[in-house]
């Protein structure tokens, strides 16, 4: 069966309630739901349900915002059709354990991240930054990154074919991965004809 979305209330907010269909996991958390909520026009917050909850409890009783480094992360490039910025703390990664013990220093190592999409007639763009603690880690970032694109090819062969997978191939093509100083960053650009594709074989 797919995934069903329940809305509920909590203190004047609707929050979003996604049933996975099987257990999905997230640093070192394991979801069977994953809940949703805007906490104000610059804040979203995600995970588990009594979570969720909780952060809007905290917003309500200390009129808390989204930190102004947060938001100067989000807002980056002002003219981006959406922009996003967060701050990871270094507990939440600590035992990261995901696919292998070098992916997993390399994104333990990640400490802000922000990104854009922008869309023109013709293209689509989506800019991500990784920033981590140190020069050397987003070397090793960038190298976990750029083997994963390597390898992308081949799984796409193995568990996609027709369309989806000529899509895919593409996006894996179209994606640039570079690094400067302690950022990573990974782009991908796109003819709005394919992004369009790629949304109605997904």
């Amino acid at each position: 069966a797919q995934g069903k979305i329940a809305e509920q209330q909590h203190r004047g907010k609707s929050i979003s309630v996604f049933s996975l269909n099987q257990q999905v996991a997230l640093f070192n958390l394991r979801f069977t739901e994953l809940a949703v909520v805007a906490l104000d026009t610059n804040t979203i917050a995600f995970g588990k349900l009594e979570r969720v909850r909780a952060a809007i409890d905290a917003g309500m009783n200390s009129g808390a915002r989204a930190s102004s480094e947060t938001v100067a992360l989000a807002m980056r490039d002002p003219n981006a059709l959406v922009g996003i910025g967060g701050i990871i703390p270094a507990n939440l990664t600590r035992n990261l354990d995901f696919l292998n013990p070098e992916i997993s220093r390399s994104i333990a190592a990640i400490r802000q991240f922000y990104g854009t999409v922008g869309v023109s007639e013709t293209r689509f763009n989506l800019n991500t930054v990784f920033r981590t603690e140190t020069p050397g880690a987003a070397r090793t970032l960038g190298d976990t990154v750029e083997g994963l694109k390597q390898f992308a090819p081949a799984l796409i062969s193995m568990q996609m074919t027709g369309e989806r997978a000529r899509l895919s191939r593409t996006a894996v093509e179209n994606t640039k991965i570079g690094v400067q100083g302690n950022e990573v960053q990974v782009s991908l650009d796109l003819a709005q004809e394919d992004f369009s594709a790629l949304l109605r074989v997904f």
